[in-house]
């Protein structure tokens, strides 16, 4: 199967693709790929810049500084290797290499170098500090706050250990201790360099996170007064006031924060992000799905851009669009939970929970205390079969976010499956009370109940859902087996057909209304459901029974056979199914005998030779193969008059008169009103009076309503200046990279936003 969206050739029955994570089966209904309506959204936006743009000074500078970084870097992994093959090798030089890897954005380099390094005696805060910014790049973040935590031990005076434990301790995940110890650290760093606005911009951060916006208002004016002379830490100050006021809830000096933070700094892509979420969130999509087009192009580098762009495409229903989106937000940044909560959310709605359970478990151990991913890690939990782990998450999420109704339904679902019903009801008939208009509330409702075989309550229930607007075809379902328990097969009828029609891939409807038409006396469209819903449920033992008497009954022996054998494939407890494939071949045998007979019936004098011969050889053999099949009932059954006396008629059509004549006689002596009843009856007939339909069981045939995921998940975006990991590096030619690779990011970014 080749992939639509990349191309790459994949097995034939992949569900997702191998490279870019697009669902390629099991995919929900979507909008056609989505693209941007047109360009030059960014063009206001850079009439600020125009006169340098237009005196090709920004391309000059980066120019330079790309050919100086260049070059420095090469100059210095040549040392580097120089220096590791001789003797001159040190820790320091593998140290520093591993720095000058780390500045390349060559992860998995830096950290075989650190490790290298380690093996050679390498200690310290230059150490430590490095290792952890390579353990965070690679997302474990963990790992990384504990290497912070021992640089800062070995250096207290560093200002590059508190900045980055500060930075892990805020993206690590929600430990309540976590937001005062990253607040410590900060303070900590502006204690040692308080004229650094980026240190002022790392304590409002950590004031919003632990909720309270209106105080870090305060800190990133502080460091938009120390950023005169940078535009670009300006704009990180206006981009981090705009998030604030945001979540404050003062959305039109966000705008004007973000408005400005772009006029500084045409190319700052984080801040157009923001005013795409935005847009979003106020239901503006379109116009929020180009900004975030648009800074995705600006700054393709950047894992919380492409996450945030993931979301929106999702939001928009351009799903695969925003899974590969969400992939690259990983493949940057693997710390980040919102694109990982947002794959398993895309991946679970598209009902493929063993690949969604991947991911939301990995956004559940970043983001424990959110209720989004502790309810779709509970809708996968429930999906996989792991009930009370299902219980234990949307108990957890109830706890976070009190009478949620997508959380409490879900919850209510969950204890009803598992076992324990009358919590589920408490918590159902709270519900109706706090939101009466939602039809999913009586639906579960009336589900609840026919779990419990009430179908009058049942089908109460479920006539409100369908009142209130809910004619999906599930409801649909389950008020035709509310019905069926109230015996109005008509109507039951009416319902399921209703529920193809409006959802023809619900297979489980077939056996139900081939159930309402054998109830109804018409065989020939039962069959005709049945054999539609094998295809769904070939594993229903109770469907192939119900095939295999309908098939006997219309003289069709050979179907019965393979149905009631395919039975016996699947359980062997019930003496019922062994006595009906018995009855099958009987039958089978009886009609060859008839066939072979000279002049018609059975009983009539045999021609002894040619083929009437091989077949009353094939007759004496099926009654062979039905004399086993009552043999293990019996076994399970063994006073079973009726097995007995099917037995001994087999037996007499097998040639085996006297075991025959010792079945009957036991039929007497068992029950002598049944050997009376049957009288000469018993050595001509079968008795298939007991082979019957299974029975239509409604507590087994309801259909759970479907748990519904939370809701996507966003974040607003920081400014650039707080988001780079800082390293220490102690080489005299490594230490002005930084700095310089700063710069480029930012020339970058901003001739970009010219072309744009």
């Amino acid at each position: 199967m080749v992939c639509p969206y990349c191309g790459t050739k994949n097995l034939p029955h992949a569900a997702i693709c191998n490279h870019c994570g697009a669902i390629l089966q099991g995919a929900p209904a979507q909008q056609p790929p989505w693209r941007p309506r047109k360009s030059g959204q960014l063009r206001r936006l850079a009439a600020a810049g125009k006169a340098l743009y237009q005196a090709n000074l920004y391309r000059v500078r980066l120019g330079g500084l790309q050919s100086r970084t260049h070059t420095m870097m090469a100059e210095a992994e040549e040392r580097f290797e120089a220096e590791l093959k001789t003797e001159k090798a040190s820790a320091q030089t593998r140290l520093s290499l591993a720095a000058l890897h780390l500045l390349q954005d060559h992860v998995e380099k830096g950290v075989q170098d650190l490790q290298l390094a380690q093996r050679l005696g390498a200690s310290g805060e230059e150490f430590d500090n490095n290792f952890g910014v390579a353990l965070a790049r690679r997302g474990s973040l963990p790992k990384a706050i504990e290497m912070f935590g021992r640089a800062i031990g070995s250096n207290g005076r560093a200002p590059q250990p508190h900045a980055n434990l500060a930075h892990a301790l805020s993206v690590s995940g929600e430990d309540p201790s976590a937001g005062e110890r990253a607040l410590q650290e900060v303070q900590a760093l502006i204690a040692l360099d308080g004229q650094n606005p980026a240190n002022y911009n790392r304590l409002g951060i950590v004031l919003c996170r632990e909720g309270n916006p209106d105080q870090a208002v305060v800190q990133f004016g502080q460091a938009l007064k120390l950023a005169v002379a940078s535009p670009s830490a300006q704009a990180d100050a206006h981009c981090n006031l705009g998030v604030a006021h945001a979540l404050a809830g003062d959305e039109r000096e966000a705008a004007r924060e973000l408005f400005e933070a772009l006029s500084v700094d045409s190319g700052h892509a984080r801040a157009l992000a923001n005013e795409g979420l935005l847009e979003l969130r106020s239901g503006e999509m379109d116009f929020g799905l180009e900004r975030l087009h648009d800074a995705a192009q600006l700054d393709a580098r950047s894992a919380d851009i492409q996450g945030a762009f993931g979301y929106a495409l999702c939001r928009a229903g351009a799903i695969n669009e925003g899974v590969r989106a969400a992939h690259e937000a990983l493949a940057l940044n693997p710390s980040l939970c919102e694109p990982c909560y947002n794959l398993g959310k895309a991946y679970a709605d598209a009902r493929l929970f063993d690949i969604a359970d991947r991911y939301i478990t990995r956004a559940a151990q970043s983001r424990p205390r959110s209720w989004e991913v502790q309810t779709t890690l509970g809708v996968v939990r429930l999906a996989l079969g792991q009930t009370s782990q299902a219980v234990g998450c949307f108990q957890a999420a109830n706890r976070l976010i009190q009478n949620q109704p997508r959380v409490l339904l879900n919850l209510a679902s969950a204890l009803a499956l598992n076992r324990q019903d009358q919590e589920a009801e408490r918590l159902l008939k709270q519900l109706s009370r706090t939101d009466k208009d939602n039809p999913a509330v009586p639906s579960a409702m009336g589900w609840l109940y026919l779990l419990r075989d009430s179908a009058s309550l049942a089908a109460g229930e479920l006539e409100i859902a369908l009142e209130k607007g809910d004619k999906s075809a599930i409801v649909q379902n389950n008020y035709g087996l509310a019905q069926i328990g109230l015996g109005a097969y008509e109507v039951a009828l009416t319902h399921f057909r209703r529920a193809l029609s409006l959802d023809p891939e619900l297979g489980q409807v077939h056996f139900n209304l081939g159930g309402a038409y054998a109830l109804l006396k018409q065989p020939d469209p039962a069959i005709k459901e049945w054999e539609a819903a094998a295809k769904y449920e070939p594993g229903n033992a109770d469907l192939l029974v119900n095939l295999g008497v309908a098939y006997y009954r219309k003289g069709n022996f050979d179907g019965a056979v393979t149905q009631f054998r395919r039975v016996l494939q699947i359980r062997q407890d019930r003496p019922e199914d062994h006595s009906n494939l018995g009855l099958a071949y009987a039958k089978q045998g009886v009609v060859l005998r008839a066939a072979a007979a000279k002049g018609g019936p059975a009983g009539i004098a045999l021609m002894n030779r040619g083929q009437n011969d091989e077949k009353m050889r094939q007759s004496v053999e099926k009654q062979k193969q039905a004399i086993e099949m009552f043999d293990r009932a019996l076994k399970m059954d063994p006073r079973n008059v009726m097995l007995h006396s099917n037995r001994g008629l087999a037996c007499y059509f097998a040639n085996r008169a006297e075991e025959a004549m010792a079945e009957w006689t036991n039929v007497t002596k068992i029950d002598p009103l049944y050997a009376r009843r049957r009288g000469k009856a018993q050595q001509s007939e079968f008795d298939d009076s007991l082979m019957d339909f299974r029975p239509l069981n409604i507590s087994e045939r309801a259909i759970m309503p479907p748990l519904k995921t939370a809701d996507y998940l966003y974040r607003l975006l920081w400014g650039y200046d707080t988001d780079d990991w800082e390293l220490m590096i102690s080489d005299p030619a490594l230490a002005p990279l930084p700095p310089m690779l700063r710069e480029a990011r930012f020339l970058e970014r901003n001739l970009r936003a010219q072309r744009l």
